[in-house]
């Protein structure tokens, strides 16, 4: 892949729960995997009518170079112009690809 390609400023972080309050309510904490430069395509969107509302829901190819000593997984999220992004699959980790590959939507909580 060509550098000036990698055009787009990602945020790979993890959520994890650490702890619950003094309410027995959970408390998650969240950690950031890395910065890391990378290409963003869009690769589907629709608008699905769900419980009487209509909402977007998009997903984006993400490309970016391999990381040493980095491990990305599914339950990671991504935040790339200010949204978040949830993955849903990585193609490369384990592999010799130069690549990864990122699979992910817009974040609905």
């Amino acid at each position: 892949m060509q550098a000036g390609k990698l055009d787009q400023r990602i945020v790979v972080k993890t959520a994890s729960v650490t702890s619950q309050n003094t309410y027995g309510e959970v408390v998650v904490t969240v950690t950031t995997v890395g910065t890391f430069w990378a290409s963003i395509g869009f690769v589907t969107g629709r608008e699905p009518f769900m419980a009487g509302q209509r909402f977007a829901e998009a997903k984006y190819k993400i490309k970016l170079r391999r990381q040493p000593n980095v491990t990305l997984q599914r339950a990671q999220s991504v935040e790339w112009n200010g949204q978040t992004l949830d993955v849903l699959d990585i193609q490369g980790p384990g592999t010799r690809q130069p690549d990864w590959l990122i699979i992910a939507r817009d974040h609905v909580e």
